[in-house]
């Protein structure tokens, strides 16, 4: 018998939208000078087991509503290093996307397209997910438009699929967690 390791999935909440949503943008996070030694040494811990990861900027979502997504500025490595019980949550959630490919095979058959994650991400190595599925480029405003713009990305990076950024039909928040943490 094969003995599971599985950690359970976080509560996920779905927030329908509309044709139109805003992202707006918060002020960036304090720094908390005690805990900066702990952020550095848990991302060069994360780092020494996956060189491939850098730090860069992302946006963090702070408020997710039907109505409206609140974002601030941060970085991955606060996002990582998180985990570690030393630093503690800092309140940092990534803004990310996940889409979702529908098809009909020859067949007649309604499909949807999975992929399996690499063995070198941070999150859920090696998992079968609906793709594609990353982050929304920190480097340009948050919006509508940046949102289907990292969809399209993405299916490129991953999938080596064109997708005009102008077609993904954005259906849903999806948050997890408890949900006073983004309505705070």
């Amino acid at each position: 018998m094969t003995e599971r390791h599985d950690t359970p999935a976080p509560h996920v909440h779905a927030h329908w939208l509309g044709e139109r949503f805003p992202l707006i943008t918060a002020h960036p996070a304090g720094a908390d000078q005690h805990v900066q030694p702990h952020i550095q040494r848990a991302w060069a811990d994360v780092v020494a087991q996956n060189p491939a990861l850098h730090d860069g900027p992302i946006w963090s979502v702070t408020t997710a509503l039907p109505s409206a997504i609140t974002v601030r500025p941060d970085r991955y490595m606060r996002l990582t290093a998180q985990q570690d019980p030393a630093v503690g949550d800092l309140g940092v959630r990534q803004l990310g996307v996940k889409g979702f490919i529908t098809a009909v095979t020859t067949g007649g058959q309604p499909a949807v397209l999975i992929a399996q994650r690499g063995w070198r991400v941070r999150t859920y190595p090696g998992a079968w997910e609906c793709a594609p599925a990353g982050g929304v480029d920190a480097n340009t405003p948050p919006s509508e438009h940046a949102v289907r713009a990292a969809l399209a990305e993405e299916a490129a990076q991953e999938l080596g699929l064109v997708i005009d950024p102008a077609r993904p039909r954005l259906r849903a928040i999806l948050t997890s967690g408890s949900e006073a943490e983004l309505q705070a």
